[in-house]
């Protein structure tokens, strides 16, 4: 309970820090995606464009059936903020708030949503950190956790109605979802894993992820055991639950609307693009993929060079003291490397590489860091005071750069 405390005030400071963040000033073309909402002189925060949407699909629902609209292939989400918004509008009318101002109870609901999901993201982290040892798990995980909550993600999106913090979520989900796996389940726990699963994508696109994961932490806990005879049914198991939920909600627009629509495909063309350069032939493709993936390298470096200096270093120090990771810790990062692989696959086939989507590795490279941390921590030659004391300036000045820091506005 104790780190329930901790964890809700920092997600709520670090929030609160950014609203003192510098003020677009049109530094460069299309620096600001949405409008700035100032609070007074020195406060304020940007309002995505998409907010708008986001928020008037949650009043009305029933949007979500008509042909081509908005989130129409993520539900899960925009229902979450109906169901929390519609309470807050009750309230409001109790308030008086103006007519005009009717959708601010669904733009709060998406605000809330973002500070449950970031809440979220460090318990999950403690978790699976508690799995590999319980010892330092909390100090660990809030050290961590300066990272998760204070970064562009968080900056640009955290007071707007959007689904980014999904991106914070999601990879830990994943890798809690392959954590469970490992171990030993129920049918019926089983089951309802796998239809978690299957509910997930219906939020967020990045939960699609859950499906490999899965599919590759019963590999390896087959392979562990030596024991391949179930690999196949549970495997068919859970890919049938995982998909039941989005081919139903596909099934049922289609029926409703006589179309579905993917906003990820249609405008952004994501996955689509080794399709199309296929379709031109080998050669086209070869080509389109020696453009995009330096790109995506660069990208995946720009957002993510910290942990993998910080994993890299920590990985190097470990080796050259002799220094061992425990069985659950080594168990853990087999894990997170797999589900690090599958992620950064995902991203690469996508096609589009803004940084705030190559930051979803993040949280995957931070367990990693934890873990060799705590292996070197554990080397009586090493000072362990000093080494805690360099990670935790490390993490202040990390939050500090990003709230001081100009942009990102999108």
């Amino acid at each position: 309970m104790k780190f329930h405390f901790w964890a809700a005030g920092l997600t709520l400071l670090s929030a609160l820090s950014f609203l003192f963040s510098p003020a677009p000033e049109g530094r460069t073309p299309g620096e600001l995606s949405g409008e700035y909402v100032r609070l007074n002189p020195v406060m304020g925060f940007v309002s995505a464009t998409d907010a708008y949407e986001f928020c008037n699909t949650s009043r009305h629902p029933r949007r979500l059936l008509a042909r081509g609209t908005f989130r129409q292939n993520r539900p899960l989400h925009v229902l979450m903020a109906t169901a929390l918004g519609h309470p807050l509008q009750w309230l409001a009318r109790h308030v008086s708030l103006p007519k005009k101002h009717r959708l601010i109870p669904f733009y709060t609901a998406y605000v809330l949503l973002n500070f449950l999901f970031l809440f979220l993201s460090l318990l999950l982290l403690k978790r699976l950190l508690e799995q590999a040892g319980p010892g330092r798990a909390a100090g660990a995980a809030l050290i961590g956790g300066v990272f998760l909550v204070s970064n562009e993600v968080v900056k640009a999106f955290v007071w707007t109605a959007h689904s980014q913090m999904f991106a914070i979520l999601s990879p830990l989900v994943a890798l809690a979802i392959m954590s469970a796996l490992s171990g030993e389940m129920s049918r019926l726990r089983f089951l309802l894993l796998g239809l978690t699963t299957g509910l997930l994508p219906l939020a967020y696109g990045n939960f699609l992820l859950l499906l490999p994961c899965g599919l590759a932490a019963l590999f390896l806990k087959a392979h562990a055991e030596g024991r391949f005879r179930d690999l196949l049914p549970r495997a068919l198991v859970w890919t049938g639950l995982s998909l039941l939920p989005v081919f139903t909600w596909m099934a049922f627009v289609i029926h409703t609307a006589g179309a579905f629509t993917n906003e990820e495909t249609t405008k952004y063309h994501q996955f689509l693009w080794l399709k199309e350069a296929f379709d031109r032939g080998l050669p086209a493709l070869v080509r389109e993929i020696a453009v995009k993936t330096p790109v995506y390298l660069k990208t995946v470096v720009k957002a993510d060079w910290v942990f993998l200096a910080l994993s890299c270093g920590l990985f190097l120090a470990n080796r050259k003291l002799g220094n061992v990771l425990t069985e659950p810790e080594k168990q853990l990062r087999r894990l997170t490397g797999t589900a690090l692989a599958l992620f950064f696959l995902f991203f690469w086939g996508m096609g589009y590489y803004p940084t705030r989507l190559a930051f979803t590795l993040a949280p995957l490279l931070i367990v990693i860091c934890a873990l060799e941390a705590g292996a070197l921590l554990r080397n009586p030659r090493v000072n362990a005071a000093a080494v805690r004391w360099g990670l935790r300036f490390t993490a202040a000045g990390w939050a500090v750069y990003w709230i001081f820091s100009y942009g990102p506005f999108r």
